[in-house]
């Protein structure tokens, strides 16, 4: 199945790892015993990558979580701010009077206080929203990684089918097995075949159906079908015409049930009276 890693990429399109510094790594686990505070958004030179790179050892989910209570945080402190300096504001301006130039202080201090704040809850809401962005594209990559294997794990399945039904390979060369009737027919091989067929179907269903790599392996999936309906129904009549073969001919029945295709048996059997 190397070829079908190669035509995938899959080990050209993961990222390396990065190369670890174990004093870094030390001092980035360590602050993970330290609920996260606001601290680092008031400072002027915060930078949302260096504050991602600090936490890497943190489930992004789990650090989106955090951010969001800091965010309400921020919200509720800024509410609070408000409400505080303002009644001050107010009862100032009512015991004073006509002191209009201390209210006119209060109220540059009060939107000075209210511009620091809001700058925090923007620089949070820039962190939450390149964690969004990051979380996105994880699961984006992780949708991609369970594509490709689906796609490998039917391929796989396909050529595993045809080896065991002796289909001609795709390159045209032919499986030297011999195909005798008692073999061929026989409860165990067909049994076994069609439970790999019934995996083979479970594999295709969970790849869209209009792939591209569906459609171009049509031609042997409907090779691997017919050839093994041949063999069921080869087997059914054989079991059918015995008097002594009623376990083999139960066996062929539920297999043609497993399958979803009990209509099909009644056909065969009815072609035999």
């Amino acid at each position: 199945m190397d070829r079908y890693a190669d035509l995938f990429g899959l080990d050209e399109d993961l990222p390396s790892s990065p190369t670890s510094d174990p004093d870094r790594d030390s001092s980035d686990l360590s602050s993970l015993l330290q609920p996260l505070t606001l601290t680092p958004f008031r400072s002027a030179t915060f930078s949302p990558t260096s504050f991602l790179l600090s936490h890497r050892h943190t489930d992004l989910a789990d650090l989106r979580a955090e951010l969001d209570g800091l965010e309400e945080e921020v919200r509720a402190e800024l509410g609070g701010l408000i409400e505080r300096d303002y009644g001050e504001f107010v009862g100032l301006g009512r015991s004073l009077g006509g002191v209009g130039g201390m209210v006119g202080e209060l109220r540059g201090g009060l939107e000075e206080v209210k511009a620091g704040v809001e700058a925090i809850a923007t620089r949070l809401k820039s962190t939450i929203d390149e964690i969004d962005q990051l979380l996105a594209e994880k699961a984006t990559v992780r949708a991609d990684m369970k594509l490709a294997r689906s796609l490998m794990g039917y391929a796989q399945a396909l050529e595993e089918l045809e080896t065991d039904l002796q289909i001609s390979s795709p390159n045209g060369a032919q499986n030297h097995v011999n195909r005798s009737a008692e073999s061929n027919t026989s409860l165990d091989r067909l049994q076994g075949l069609a439970q790999s067929f019934s995996y083979l179907t479970y594999l295709r269903q969970k790849i869209p159906q209009d792939h591209p790599f569906l459609a171009a392996y049509q031609a042997r999936f409907d090779s691997v079908e017919a050839t093994l309906m041949a063999d069921l129904a080869a087997g059914l009549r054989e079991a059918a015409k015995s008097d002594t073969d009623k376990t083999r001919l139960m066996g062929i029945l539920k297999a043609y049930r497993e399958l979803g295709r009990p209509g099909e048996a009644m056909g065969v059997l009815q072609s035999i009276r």
